[in-house]
C-alpha cells in the first residue's frame, strides 16, 4: 500500500510540474499565463491559456493609436468613427465604425440641417443634408 501511494505521489508531483505552451508562430512559443501581441496587430492583447492563445483585450487601431471599445469616438475629416464589436459569419472582429458624418465644405465641417455660404461673398446659402441612416452628404445649393 505504501509503494501505490508513494507512486500516486510521485505521479503528482510530475504531473503539477509539466508547463503547457503555446505555439504561437515558427519559433515562438508563450508559457500558459502569459499575455503577449503579434506586432502586425498592436492593439490586441492575447494570453495563453493551456495549449491555446484567446483574445485578452482588444482595441481598435486609428492612426497608429489604440482606442477602447468604451463609447470613444474620433473625429476624422467630419466623420465620427467609434471602436465596435461586430458579429460576422466568420466571428467576431473588432473595428471603426462609421457613426456619423457631416458635409465637408472647404476646410469647414456642417451638420445636418446647417445652413452656410459656399463662398465669402455668396448671397445664396446652401444646406447640409445627410440622409437619415446613411453615411453620406449632400450639399444643396439653390
Amino acid at each position: 500500500m505504501a509503494v501505490i501511494l508513494a507512486m500516486a505521489v510521485i505521479l503528482l508531483a510530475s504531473v503539477s510540474t509539466v508547463k503547457s505552451e503555446c505555439k504561437v508562430t515558427p519559433g515562438r512559443i508563450i508559457q500558459s499565463g502569459d499575455i503577449f501581441e503579434f506586432k502586425h496587430e498592436p492593439c490586441v492583447v492575447y494570453k495563453c491559456t493551456g495549449q491555446q492563445y484567446k483574445v485578452h483585450e482588444a482595441k481598435c487601431e486609428h492612426d497608429g493609436k489604440c482606442i477602447e471599445m468604451r463609447g470613444l469616438s474620433v473625429n476624422d475629416k467630419c466623420e465620427v468613427f467609434e471602436c465596435k464589436e461586430r458579429v460576422t459569419p466568420n466571428g467576431k472582429i473588432i473595428g471603426m465604425v462609421k457613426t456619423e458624418v457631416r458635409c465637408k465644405v472647404g476646410d469647414k465641417c456642417y451638420s445636418d440641417g446647417d445652413e452656410f455660404f459656399k463662398n465669402p461673398g455668396d448671397k445664396t446659402k446652401c444646406k447640409c443634408t445627410v440622409p437619415e441612416g446613411e453615411m453620406k452628404f449632400d450639399v444643396v445649393c439653390p
